[in-house]
């Protein structure tokens, strides 16, 4: 049930050494950090990362998240938050709010995993056990999102009604009834969920008095604006999962770091013997720890067993409270709690505890841990993960799965907006014969604007579209053979299908007639036969085979027909000449896509077309995953309100309205806001007081429904307006506008135009002094900084020769004047860019400025293989593409290697970095190109 953190040993060295042929192969490297979901190291030590501010990221389905301070940011990666580790109550209450308070709870039950962190919950009446919690800016829980609850449960004893509990402002008494699914076995259960509000409550309920129930592993997540909305992988919350921190923790090379308090310390079979020289109380063993981090959370752990000593056993650390204490301990006990320390410093003890004891009496205690609860994110309670979540549910019960790497084939699908005649996908006629057809289609219907929303069609043959029934939806089939038209519609679906992504799908037998329509789970990418549930009877409109023509074949129209645009968002479009066949006819993927104006089918070859305004929605995922760790330099959002347009300082120009609901917005969150201009020209604006600079960026998010041109500028006293336009469409993008304001300006202005009538969407206003924009900071009733990322690994590079790869984009066509892929000091740039040429053009630079460059296609988004060798010569690579050679001084800076800054001054990366090696020879060309 639980992730591994660390990629094997073998498995990492395999995945570096490159070569084959019976051929030389790439040396081994000093250091290997992959750099796409975890601080782990492959190779070397594990390197350090600070940044003091929250901050936010991409992830694979381009939504913005926000992150914890002291939290690495993987540009791409699916990140999992278990909200349990920001819960007010670190321990569950029993129901209150109205119910009685008759539940009782005890520790050391068996959980799935063969701990004992599962907790037994016993009904002596209509009750249960809960855990709340605020939304609030720290947690990055926010009113308006939609919060789930998973759990393990078993039941022990009984046969009543229990109910999972997931409500807001309340404890709630039922809201999804697990009753007829449980069973004595462990099994996942999960809420449907529920709106945070104001508090998020969420627990188990039990109706009948004497029935008990197991729980563990309780997970309340925020899905918001997910796709697949189903619970994530599991991620422990007070779990140490860093470095030991402890030394001799297990007494495996004596006492010698120890000190004894009143007492005399001595080994005895691999445990440490605690012997009371006084009957002094709190006496006993202490070690001090003081590589700590204020701020982070860590996990102590420690075995005690009772010698002679009768009484009571504890471990405490100077200034914390709740430190767990057990009596007596016959048999070997485990005592863990975690704490935040608020001081580098702290003294770990292991004591008798309140009860005198006798001199000469003994207690033992063994396996002492203090290690940072991280998961490889830095951060208690969260998790990055470089595959899709491919957990599955069905009546409340989770199925879970390991889903497949995270790739552009698996991330990337079609957008279209359902505003436009022409926007949809096509490819020519590929098909000669038709035995039977199966068509099938994996898509996110957004809404039906006109009646129906066409998943696959074949111009004047056949199609399948999903047609509106009310408030609900049927799938609606039509094929031409030679006895006419058939025409048949599925059962209406029991719940709306709009906003859901799932696989449709309908079949027709030329040979009996019958058609057929079926659904699957919208979470699997290729579902087979069998995950196919057949929605509604088998129906028939006679005997007939299919008409061939040379029409084109389309995803997401009616041919180009004006009346029935496609809103939402289509991942696959298939179509089969032959039911349950395992190979498409004609497949739209848009996986496939790179660039341009086309793509080439990945299963079948046939090229697609984008049509009008019809894109592919790309996140920052390439064929190996993940772009990579983020690494920007300190900003200030110097905008308040940067999502509340309502918020004291924006204005309204004449024939400017602004819509009282809120819409959903980039991060997934209910936050967005609706600006109507009635009259040409309409605008909104904000003045904003601050002292002059020369380079100002605005940054913000926009769509439109209808798409429209808007303008935008900032103006400020010295210098006046700086203008900028944006075509704007339905999706949302992130725009930008950077300008030299005058160098003493007392004010500025930024405002938004509507250069045509009609209603734009606006999100997260930024505006920063910066050439260009960094990460989005949001911002309440002050401006808000995010420090900057700090990467920091072990002083491994090595001067006599060495050699640095990495894979490295930037976010935005400018950077910093300098800006650090790896550095070791400023001198020491191993590979860096600058703003003169920006995106095709970076250097090293050795110790005594000797530099050479290399230039080559853009690494703008897109993760390009750096290289740099030293030793006889320096050279540098872009894309295995080699400088030419220059004189090396023999020094390569000093000190640490920075990953995306520089170890001693700055100099951020603005963009990603991953797959970082670090060599102690001075590879050739060849070694380097085998990389």
């Amino acid at each position: 049930m639980k992730t591994a953190i660390r990629t094997p040993i073998v498995e990492a060295i395999r995945s570096v050494i490159q070569g084959g042929g019976g051929g030389p192969v790439s040396p081994v490297p000093l250091f290997y950090w992959k750099g796409q979901y975890s601080l782990a190291a492959t190779t070397g030590t594990d390197p350090t990362f600070t940044r003091a501010t929250a901050a936010t990221f991409e992830d694979f389905e381009g939504l913005i998240k926000t992150v914890e301070s002291s939290e690495p940011r993987f540009q791409g990666a699916r990140r999992v938050e278990n909200a349990l580790a920001k819960f007010t109550h670190p321990t569950w209450a029993s129901t209150g709010g109205g119910y009685s308070t008759n539940t009782t709870a005890s520790a050391g039950v068996t959980d799935p995993d063969g701990g004992n962190n599962a907790v037994t919950v016993l009904a002596t009446g209509a009750s249960g056990v809960y855990r709340t919690f605020s939304s609030n800016s720290t947690m990055h829980v926010f009113v308006g999102q939609l919060l789930k609850h998973s759990i393990w449960v078993r039941r022990r004893t009984g046969t009543g009604t229990v109910f999972l509990t997931n409500a807001n402002n309340g404890y709630s008494p039922a809201t999804d009834d697990i009753t007829s699914n449980l069973t004595s076995s462990w099994q996942r259960f999960t809420t449907t969920g529920a709106t945070v509000v104001v508090h998020a409550y969420v627990g188990i309920r039990l109706t009948t008095s004497g029935d008990a129930v197991d729980i563990a592993f309780s997970q309340p997540e925020i899905v918001t604006g997910q796709t697949n909305q189903n619970p994530s992988e599991y991620v422990s919350t007070g779990v140490g999962t860093g470095p030991e921190l402890i030394i001799n923790g297990d007494f495996s090379n004596g006492t010698a770091n120890w000190s004894a308090s009143n007492t005399t310390l001595a080994v005895v079979d691999g445990e440490c013997r605690v012997t009371f020289n006084t009957t002094s109380t709190f006496s006993g063993a202490s070690q001090q720890i003081t590589n700590l981090t204020i701020g982070k959370k860590y996990v102590v752990e420690c075995v005690v067993r009772a010698g002679t000593y009768t009484g009571q056993i504890a471990m405490n650390i100077g200034g914390v409270t709740g430190i767990p204490i057990v009596t007596n301990p016959t048999v070997n006990t485990l005592l863990s709690f975690s704490f935040v320390p608020t001081v580098n410093s702290i003294t770990f003890q292991a004591i008798g505890w309140t009860t005198a004891p006798v001199v000469g009496q003994t207690f033992f205690f063994d396996n002492f841990s203090v290690k940072e609860a991280s998961h490889g994110a830095n951060v208690d309670g969260v998790q990055y993960f470089n595959t899709l979540n491919a957990n599955t549910v069905t009546s409340n019960v989770v199925t879970e799965a390991v889903g497949s790497p995270l790739t552009r084939a698996n991330t990337q699908f079609g957008d279209l907006q359902g505003v436009a005649s022409t926007d949809h996908f096509s490819t020519p006629n590929v098909v000669t014969t038709w035995g039977e057809l199966d068509i099938r289609a994996r898509a996110q219907v957004d809404s039906i604007p006109n009646s129906y929303a066409f998943l696959s069609y074949k111009a004047q043959i056949f199609f399948l579209a999903l047609q509106p029934s009310g408030a609900t939806q049927r799938l609606w089939f039509t094929a031409s053979g030679n006895i006419g038209n058939i025409s048949l519609n599925s059962a209406v679906f029991p719940t709306s299908q709009l906003g859901v992504r799932n696989w449709y799908r309908s079949t027709y037998n030329p040979a009996t007639g019958d058609v057929k329509f079926f659904t699957a789970d919208g979470n699997l990418e290729a579902p087979a036969i069998s995950d196919y549930v057949q929605h509604g009877p088998t129906q028939n409109s006679g005997v007939g085979a299919i008409v061939v023509n040379t029409g084109n074949f389309t995803a997401g129209s009616f041919g180009t027909s004006i009346n029935y645009p496609f809103d939402g968002d289509i991942y696959r479009s298939q179509v089969y000449n032959e039911i349950d066949g395992t190979t498409p006819v004609v497949d739209f993927t848009a996986g496939s896509y790179v660039s341009g104006s086309t793509l080439v089918s990945s299963t079948s070859g046939e090229t697609w077309t984008l049509q009008g305004n019809a894109s592919i929605f790309q996140p920052p995922v390439d064929e190996s995953g993940p772009f990579g760790y983020l690494a920007e330099k300190a900003s200030t959002n110097i905008v308040t309100y940067s999502q509340d347009l309502s918020g004291t300082g924006w204005n309204l120009g004449t024939g400017t309205t602004l819509s009282a609901t809120l819409y959903p917005a980039p991060d997934g969150s209910t936050t967005a806001n609706l600006v109507d201009s009635t009259t040409l020209a309409g605008f909104l604006y904000k003045s904003i007081t601050t002292s002059g600079s020369s380079s100002l960026t605005l940054s913000y998010w926009a769509r439109a429904d209808t798409p429209h041109t808007m303008g935008v500028y900032i103006y400020d006293d010295v210098a006046g307006y700086h203008r900028g336009t944006q075509l704007l469409t339905g999706s949302w993008k992130r725009y930008s506008l950077s300008v030299t304001a005058g160098a003493s300006y007392t004010f500025l202005q930024i405002a938004f135009e509507e250069q045509s009538i009609g209603e734009v969407y606006l999100w997260g206003i930024q505006l920063e002094t910066s050439t260009y924009p960094t990460s989005y900071i949001p911002t309440t009733t002050t401006a808000v900084t995010r420090n900057a990322d700090v990467l920091i690994a072990g002083d491994m590079v090595t001067d006599a020769a060495g050699s640095a790869y990495a894979e490295a984009s930037s976010i935005w066509s400018t950077n910093n004047a300098t800006a650090f892929a790896l550095g070791r000091d400023y001198a020491g740039r191993i590979f860096y860019s600058t703003n003169t040429l920006p995106s095709t053009y970076f250097k090293t630079y050795d110790g005594s400025s000797a530099v050479t460059s290399v230039t080559g296609a853009s690494y703008q988004n897109r993760p390009a293989s750096m290289a740099a060798t030293w030793g006889n010569n320096l050279t540098v690579y872009l894309d295995g593409v080699g400088s030419a050679a220059s004189a090396y001084d023999g020094t390569m800076g000093a000190g640490n290697l920075a990953i995306g800054t520089s170890n001693s001054a700055g100099a951020e990366w603005n963009g990603t970095v991953r797959e970082v090696k670090i060599f102690n020879s001075e590879l050739t060309a060849e070694e380097v190109g085998d990389l």
